[in-house]
């Protein structure tokens, strides 16, 4: 595992706390995307009427980008949710 999370918590300046929300962001804006393809499947009628398309578009579009600044900023992206 790695150097920050090996004893079940998060240290300040070891760049997993960043990790972690970089990958929960962009694991996010993941499963939005795919809710914007597949609407059918993905979301429901009522729902699909009751929230604008640009704006969703624009929360994704800044959850990227934070999470890539916070994914560049980290020193082990990813490596305290995804054992490798």
């Amino acid at each position: 595992m790695s150097k920050g999370f090996k004893d079940g918590h998060f240290q300040i300046g070891e760049g997993s706390i960043s990790g972690t929300i970089a990958c929960m962001l962009a694991i996010l804006s993941f499963l939005g995307v795919l809710a914007f393809h597949f609407p059918e499947y993905l979301t429901t009628p009522e729902l699909r009427q009751s929230y604008n398309v640009d704006v969703i578009r624009s929360l994704i579009f800044a959850a990227l980008v934070v999470s890539g600044s916070l994914g560049q900023n980290s020193d082990n992206n990813c490596d305290t949710l995804i054992e490798v």
